[in-house]
């Protein structure tokens, strides 16, 4: 089966095939034009939401008593993604831009669908500028941005998008005038493009804060030249202004913390758009921007339960130490080492006996020696720096310990660790006697940066909430003491006078990860207290919930069965069965089983030198088995009158030495796929239909070699950081040679209050977390939908992507939902994509000491996206080999 969709690689052919065409005419008489193929009835009212809006907010900015629309109505041409965009719109002049508005008769706006209508406010802003503007032609370019980026970020004057302007031009103004500013040029360097709308952005903001009646004449008067000349005296009075709205001074008004790059970790060789170059760690320094005095710092060595090992893991460098549970050295003794610090170290039982002195410390730390040569790292890194890599991973600072303090405790004093979980991945827990009395802390935060960059981000990262979010800019911190205990939190943004969720001035925090007050010293909590503002999660908001705030959905998704205890003393982590319902009646359990499998090396006659190795994932038990390399087929046999795909070897011999659960695959999880020649990504189109194969069939099980996950470089060779190195992939389903589909990798669960659903063969860096996931069954395919209770900003179009196709058993108790018919009304609102953190799963197969930078649009802002996507594996065992495999 072909899987490719063969059409024209036409503008015309794209947009006249299975098309809609809708004439909209909002605020002003403005005639619009809609064309699109894939667009939700919510996304059509919420177009017509942001064009109206772009409209009211852009006569206030210009100073216009009424609007002028265009001769011929505005024509908006919508691609169903990025890449559409780019492959369809190159006859248009369209490319790697985030949107482009042409001026013309008839004017036309072209972009794209990424989770919302992407840019959509900017170009619309661009037409207005156009159309109503007298001096439009002479306006340099970065004001034609800035006023564009001014109305696509008016509603939310004091959210990251502006912070992130006026910390950037404040850095420029440093080294360059305004004069310099009003020359800046679009650049194909990313760096150079960005100034153009971000410095365009704080000059807008400034003439308009400051000096609104020269704005004016700008804009309106004829002889724009002199109000240009009068716009360059301006450079001490903007220089100042930036300074007085600079993001340390409104964060050090509410007494934030600040998040600095520290003393240096490490260095590693990593892929970055498809080269091999070397990134440097450094520490995440904590500091009071009132007093710029060291307040603390974020721990880099996380602490987990491992399989069957207490793993001691340097997140940062990549280094660890693996100790048997059930060995003699899973206990942790309170000791004074040679530079009188205070540290906790691991013994046996009573204490006699280290784990430094033990054969597995011995022949790890050969490994790790070796791994620090001096000529593959140029010197960076010294005899002395690697030791303190090696001491930090096997003496446990006092502040990793969770609601402990050791004052109170002697020299000596013994804890045993235990691993409370039942999953791969568990928090520590440290026992005195029978006495549970603290955790091992499972988080880490740290910065790196490229070689010869200034770029940097921060990541922060925790390992039992399988989760990383990462910072490109300013990172600050908050801490709050509610009933009597202290909690920090990460600030997503300036504060904010309002939104739809909450009408008094607030901060958002970042919802999804929350580090520990652990990193902050205790003598420093008291005075590093938020003040003046606070913090309000969505959770707390009814428009978040399924509530009568938000258009009633059909469907609903509650909590299920426990999966996946953590064993901390935290609930969030936990992760649970998610159930849609229908009128409080279970109409489909969410399944949480995943597949991939690694790459097949061959020699240069093709001969195979290293065999693919399937993986068969519980998300939600976070359970892993790594198959022998010779069970890569599946047989089609028949178990209580249904299908299943018995894992097996060419000959058909079925492998029985997992569960039988997991070995014989439910066919719900194998379907047929679509994919344009231009494209990676692979829409599912349905089931795979068994019923036309003969019982014993068989079904061989391959990787494919242009998945995402396999960086290349620009001649399309793979990368990779060593010749022994392999790639995990989608799973491919072959019947006598020929491609029939592939096997599903996505999962569906809440870990604590908040519903995930990812797919990690389309992405790990664009899911959906949700605290009301918005859902449909139509057709009978389960489809997401973006809704009020959606946070993280990690949707990137993944609603529009994601699909699932029930069997017959699964619905046959599912109604059709009842056509919603586009209105004017607004049905919902999202918080604008802004310049929020990126986030990412600790996904199963994440190994690629390749950090895949993804960089943002021209028009974009946003945090670097990060990829940490393949894993080294290990042994043929039935069973992950937890000792070799690599994690996260």
């Amino acid at each position: 089966m072909d899987h490719k969709i063969k059409q024209q690689d036409t503008f015309d052919y794209y947009f006249n095939t299975k098309t809609s065409k809708q004439e909209i005419t909002i605020t002003e008489k403005i005639k619009v034009i809609l064309n699109y193929r894939n667009l939700s009835p919510k996304k059509q009212n919420k177009i017509i939401e942001e064009i109206q809006q772009a409209v009211n907010d852009f006569k206030t900015f210009a100073d216009l008593k009424n609007i002028k629309s265009s001769e011929k109505p505005l024509e908006i041409y919508i691609f169903d993604n990025n890449e559409d965009y780019q492959h369809y719109g190159k006859e248009k002049g369209l490319g790697t831009e985030g949107g482009k508005f042409h001026s013309g008769n008839p004017p036309t706006i072209y972009v794209y669908q990424q989770g919302n209508v992407f840019n959509l406010k900017h170009e619309f802003s661009h037409y207005l500028t156009n159309i109503n503007i007298a001096n439009e032609a002479h306006l340099p370019s970065i004001l034609k941005e800035g006023i564009a980026d001014y109305i696509e970020y008016f509603p939310d004057n004091k959210f990251n998008a502006q912070a992130n302007s006026i910390d950037l031009t404040e850095d420029e103004i440093k080294s360059k005038n305004i004069s310099e500013f009003l020359k800046l040029k679009y650049s194909n360097d990313f760096h150079e493009n960005a100034k153009v709308y971000k410095v365009g952005l704080a000059l807008t903001m400034y003439l308009k804060a400051k000096k609104p009646e020269l704005l004016k004449n700008l804009l309106h008067n004829e002889n724009p030249e002199k109000y240009l000349e009068l716009i360059k005296n301006e450079n001490d009075n903007f220089k100042n202004w930036l300074n007085e709205n600079n993001s340390d001074n409104a964060m050090q008004k509410i007494n934030a913390l600040e998040v600095t790059k520290g003393e240096f970790i490490a260095s590693k060789k990593e892929i970055i758009d498809g080269e091999i170059k070397n990134v440097n760690y450094y520490t995440a320094d904590i500091k009071s921007l009132e007093t710029k005095e060291f307040v603390g710092k974020f721990a880099t060595v996380e602490y987990t339960g491992y399989g069957n090992y207490i793993r001691c893991y340097n997140a940062a460098s990549r280094d660890y130490f693996d100790i048997k549970i059930t060995g003699d050295y899973h206990y942790l003794k309170l000791i004074e080492n040679n530079n009188n610090e205070i540290k906790l170290v691991f013994t046996n039982e009573d204490g006699t006996k280290y784990f430094t002195d033990s054969y597995e410390y011995q022949h790890k730390l050969k490994i790790i020696n070796s791994k620090y040569d001096q000529k593959t790292f140029e010197g960076k890194i010294t005899e002395e720096r690697v030791n303190e890599i090696i001491t930090q991973l096997t003496e446990i600072n006092p502040n990793a310990l969770t609601n402990m303090n050791l004052a109170n405790k002697p020299l000596g004093t013994i804890f045993n660790v235990k691993k409370l979980g039942k999953g791969m991945v568990s928090a520590l827990s440290l026992y005195d006697g029978e006495e549970k009395v603290s955790e091992l802390l499972s988080e880490t935060g740290f910065f790196k940066q490229i070689d010869g960059q200034q770029q940097k981000s921060f990541v922060f990262s925790n390992a039992l909430h399988n989760l990383h979010t990462s910072y490109g800019g300013k990172v600050y911190l908050a801490v709050e003491k509610e009933e009597q205990q202290y909690k920090a939190s990460l600030i997503d943004g300036r504060e904010v006078l309002k939104d739809p969720y909450f009408d008094q001035p607030h901060l958002h925090k970042n919802e999804l990860l929350s580090p520990s007050i652990n990193h902050i010293q205790q003598k420093d909590l008291p005075s590093s207290q938020l003040n003046g503002t606070k913090i309000y999660n969505h959770k707390d908001s009814p428009l978040a919930q399924y509530a009568t705030s938000q258009e009633q959905p059909p469907y609903t998704i509650k909590k299920g069965e426990l999966l996946d205890n953590k064993g901390s003393s935290s609930i969030d982590d936990d992760v649970y069965e998610a159930v849609i319902y229908k009128d409080d009646k279970v109409i489909y359990n969410f399944k949480t089983t995943g597949f991939y499998i690694t790459e097949e090396i061959t020699d240069q006659n093709n001969n195979i030198i290293d065999g693919s190795e399937l993986f068969i994932h519980d998300h939600g038990k976070n359970i892993r088995y790594q198959l022998p390399k010779e069970i890569t087929y599946l047989k089609l046999i028949k178990k209580d009158d249904a299908y299943k795909l018995a894992v097996c070897d060419k000959e058909g011999t079925e492998y029985t030495d997992i569960p039988d659960e997991y070995r014989l695959i439910d066919s719900i999880f194998a379907h047929r796929y679509e994919k344009k020649d231009h494209s990676n990504n692979h829409l599912n189109i349905g089931l795979i239909n068994f019923d036309k194969y003969p019982e014993g069939s068989l079904f061989q099980l391959k990787y494919d070699p242009n998945d995402y996950q396999i960086p290349r470089n620009e001649n399309n060779d793979i990368v990779r950081i060593s010749d022994s190195y392999k790639y995990s992939t989608k799973v491919k389903i072959f019947y006598n040679g020929t491609d029939i589909g592939m096997l599903s990798n996505d999962h569906h669960n809440f870990q604590g209050h908040i519903f995930f659903s990812i797919d990690y063969n389309y992405s790990f860096k664009d899911f959906l977390a949700s605290y009301s996931p918005q859902v449909d069954i139509i057709e009978e395919v389960i489809v997401f939908e973006q809704g009020y209770g959606d946070i993280g900003n990690t949707n990137h179009g993944y609603t529009d992507h994601k699909k699932i196709h029930l069997t017959t058993n699964d619905h046959q108790s599912v109604n059709k939902s009842p056509d919603n018919k586009i209105t004017t009304d607004i049905l919902y609102k999202n918080k604008p994509f802004s310049h929020n953190p990126s986030y990412q799963p600790l996904s199963n197969n994440k190994h690629n000491e390749n950090n895949i930078y993804h960089r943002q649009h021209s028009d974009m802002g946003y945090a670097d996206y990060q990829v940490e996507n393949n894993q080294n594996i290990g042994s043929d065992n039935g069973t992950i080999d937890y000792e070799n495999a690599i994690y996260p």
